[in-house]
């Protein structure tokens, strides 16, 4: 995930269904930050992780890009 916006929050996560089971992948307040190493939140049965981001803080739009 990279982040372009300068004083905000942004958390990353990995969903998983069902009440409250979604894990928490990190966060960061950098520009440009990547999260690396994140193939550990690979699991259900498509083999799949299923990544979304949370913005905190700050007004306006970003810009969040995921790589596979």
């Amino acid at each position: 995930m990279t982040t372009w916006t300068t004083g905000v929050r942004y958390e990353l996560w990995e969903y998983d269904p069902g009440s409250n089971n979604d894990d928490f992948v990190g966060f960061t307040t950098d520009t440009g930050h990547t999260f690396r190493n994140i193939g550990k939140f690979v699991d259900g049965s498509n083999n799949r992780a299923e990544f979304y981001a949370r913005k905190y803080v700050g007004h306006g739009s970003d810009s969040v890009y995921f790589y596979d």
